[in-house]
């Protein structure tokens, strides 16, 4: 099953969300819908979305403009915004969008076909790119473990084995102990002696102390595993578990022993193994009697519930979801198939609060085949990198269990199952020995014209492939890998796909050596990280385009101003006495505009460099930038005869020239629109949260309304005109792009004629 995917509808009308959720709606999608920026801004920051489709023309915060905040935030940067307009095919309107970072446009009134088809396309390119997220190869190899060595000996006790773990786990290279030593050489010499000792009472027959001793019993066919003190070749020592099985040939005959070994040093009894296996994983864990109730949690069932663990066990597992009944079928379920996988249930917290997960649960016996219960894990569909962790911790503590060979290849065939990526075992002739329902359903062929013949002739010899069958064939004779081995191939049931093949031969008997063959389909990944590249390389030309845009309007706009400057200046200079008084106040006119659009355009070009310029984060005190904007600000803190304080101001990390500029902008803001009624107070501060610091610029202006409050942020939103308050009325949405470059956030509090507190943060 596929993971719903989230859509987010913003229009400010409520019959254009209706109409286009019902043509969205269906299977696998969820659909959230906002009448306004801000509200959009909300259920972005809250919900992982697919697409975003955005209405242009909206009261506040239009389209465009939404899409710039999305752009400055990194949760939201990447999330595909199309655009939803009425303006057909309006090109001004285009450009203009995709600078804000549409990437399409839908026009009004929607074809629903059309409409669809483009949803449809953004929802799979958003799915392929979770799977690759939570792609992983399954496993290096069942044997290769730091926590799990094996050593396998000829008839004699001579090593001709010594696999990846084992270099690991005693420090010595394979090449140091093959046909050199025996394993008695890498133990405790005097728990040897004691070890044959032991046995020549219990056994009534003389055994010598050396590799005979840790191996006797298992040449008389007597299951043995056993404790013994392992010595690294640095010397030092750790105590292991040691498992030991004769080799026999077709004939019965022994021809040498395997060794397997684990570290001992941190493993516990039996119950406690149970108990680490199930807290190996942040996910929630959880066993289930075959009555369906349950009978051990990990501390994520806990949390995820709320209840402590022993109100969890012996109740029933159903009890826990918003669909009981669904929960009981899906266990009953693994019971009958044996497993299943990406099974959706939500779970419901005591305190009312739910959470949607994809359950993956397979059967787990006793050593002798008897279903003992259930073994699931929930996967929250938000964390999209669980799944694949908690399969290889499981793995790994898998191969560490101090349990029986015969119940360790139950555990794992059950985990074989339940992985998503199709596998094969083969045998010498590479013929296929066992598959999993991941080839099956992969692959579209059914088990009776898979198992049995060679890897090469499935599916009318579609699998084919002269590289492959060649690397295949080397693994067996020479023990060698397969890594991530990318081929591309046509297959006849599936078409042209590219795969990642590994393989591994399995440690096992001479005379039956197997491969383990995992395959990853990556065509779609493939594409998916094309598609993302050409977008990645479109979205820096057009940054580059922009900023040059910008340095080339700001000269070419500033040059006729000057222009305008210059000759009224000449005017006023040469002239002024053939003027009148009015022809003189045109000219103070003419000179302020001037005058007013060159600082407009100064601070249009700073706002639009903020975040295409490579900032310079360092570490310093806050109170070093304030100082700089206080010095820059004297005269004008002269004239308003205020007095501005200031509390105590961490150390931050931040581009020290742009909180200059913020700390500029919000003091020279307190002292423009101060009242006439009371002098002027402003004071500085600063509290510490867990992650962030938030600063407060508090004064006792004129305030403004709640309206108000809401509007100034924007670009060129003014609240009083020019003649009033001079200004550009770009200060302000400066700050907070300023704020959003540095994962901040900025906002005010106002009361009318008290005054007014502008706070924003910074991440600690």
């Amino acid at each position: 099953m596929n993971d719903n995917v989230t859509l987010l509808l913003v229009d400010d009308l409520e019959k254009n969300l209706v109409a286009m959720e019902a043509l969205l709606r269906g299977p696998g999608l969820r659909v959230l819908m906002a009448r306004s920026g801000d509200e959009a801004l909300e259920l972005l920051l809250a919900n992982e979305v697919a697409l975003a489709l955005v209405d242009v023309q909206m009261p506040g915060m239009d389209g465009f403009e939404l899409a710039e905040l999305m752009r400055g935030s990194e949760r939201t940067k990447h999330v595909p915004i199309v655009f939803v307009t009425a303006g057909a095919h309006d090109r001004k309107r285009q450009f203009q969008g995709y600078d804000s970072g549409a990437v399409d446009f839908l026009y009004k009134p929607i074809e629903p076909h059309i409409l669809t088809n483009k949803v449809a396309v953004f929802v799979a390119l958003f799915r392929q790119k979770q799977a690759l997220a939570r792609m992983s190869v399954l496993q290096s190899a069942i044997f290769n473990s730091a926590n799990f060595s094996s050593i396998a000996t000829d008839a004699k006790g001579v090593i001709q084995i010594f696999n990846v773990g084992a270099e690991r786990m005693l420090g010595y290279k394979a090449a140091d102990v093959v046909d050199k030593i025996t394993p008695a050489n890498i133990s405790d010499p005097q728990e040897v002696i004691a070890r044959a000792t032991a046995l020549s009472v219990e056994l009534g027959t003389p055994i010598a102390p050396g590799f005979e001793a840790l191996v006797f019993k298992a040449s008389r066919g007597i299951e043995d595993i056993y404790e013994l003190t392992y010595v690294r070749k640095d010397g030092s020592r750790f105590p292991a578990v040691v498992s030991v099985t004769a080799l026999r040939d077709a004939q019965e005959a022994i021809i040498g022993y395997l060794l397997i070994c684990s570290d001992n040093t941190a493993r516990k009894q039996a119950s406690q193994y149970v108990r680490s296996l199930l807290e190996a994983s942040l996910d929630p864990l959880v066993t289930i009697s075959a009555e369906g109730k349950i009978t051990d949690v990990n501390e994520g069932s806990i949390k995820v519930t709320g209840m402590a663990r022993e109100q969890l066990i012996g109740t029933d597992f159903s009890d826990y979801f918003t669909e009981p009944e669904k929960a009981r079928e899906g266990y009953q379920q693994v019971f009958a198939k044996g497993f299943v996988t990406d099974y959706p249930l939500t779970i419901r917290h005591k305190d009312g609060r739910l959470t949607d997960v994809l359950y993956n649960a397979s059967v787990y016996k006793d050593a002798v085949g008897n279903v003992l219960g259930v073994f699931a894990s929930a996967r929250d569909i938000t964390e999209h990198k669980r799944a694949s962790q908690y399969e290889q911790s499981l793995k790994e503590e898998l191969q560490s269990s101090n349990h029986s060979l015969a119940k360790m290849n139950e555990l794992t065939s059950a985990i074989v199952d339940t992985t998503r990526y199709p596998l094969l075992v083969l045998n010498a002739e590479l013929r296929v020995e066992s598959a999993n329902q991941a080839f099956f359903t992969a692959f579209r062929v059914p088990p009776a014209a898979t198992i049995g013949r060679r890897v090469y002739q499935l599916g009318n010899n579609q699998w084919d492939i002269p590289e492959l069958r060649r690397l295949l064939e080397e693994i067996l004779p020479t023990n060698s890998v397969l890594d991530d081995f990318q081929v591309t191939h046509n297959f006849n049931d599936i078409g042209t796909r590219t795969m990642l093949v590994n393989a591994r031969r399995l440690h096992g008997a001479q005379s039956q050596p197997r491969i383990v063959l995992v395959l990853a389909d990556i065509t779609e990944q493939l594409r998916l990280a094309k598609d993302l590249k050409d977008t990645a390389d479109e979205l820096s030309r057009s940054n580059a385009e922009l900023d040059q845009f910008a340095s080339v309007a700001s000269h070419d706009l500033q040059e006729p101003l000057r222009m305008i400057s210059n000759y009224i200046e000449l005017l006023e200079l040469r002239y002024t006495a053939l003027f009148d008084d009015r022809a003189r106040g045109y000219m103070r006119h003419v000179s302020s505009g001037a005058q007013r659009m060159a600082a407009m355009i100064k601070a249009i070009l700073s706002y639009s460099q903020i975040g295409h310029q490579a900032a310079s984060f360092t570490s310093f005190e806050s109170a070093v930038p304030l100082h700089s904007a206080l010095a820059n600000l004297t005269s004008k803190i002269q004239e308003a005869e205020a007095t501005i304080t200031e509390g105590p101001l961490p150390r931050i990390n931040a581009d020290a020239n742009q909180l200059n500029q913020l700390f500029q902008n919000l003091l020279g803001n307190a002292l423009k629109f101060r009242s006439d009624k009371r002098p002027q107070v402003i004071h500085v501060s600063a509290i510490e949260s867990n992650i962030e610091w938030t600063f407060a610029i508090a004064d006792n202006g004129i305030g403004m309304d709640k309206e108000g409050c809401g509007k100034i942020f924007q670009l060129f939103q003014r609240l009083h005109n020019a003649q009033q308050y001079p200004g550009t009325g770009i200060g302000l949405a400066t700050c907070r792009k300023i704020l959003d470059h540095h994962r901040g956030r900025i906002w005010v509090e106002s009361i009318p004629d008290v005054g007014s507190t502008f706070y924003f943060t910074l991440p600690k």
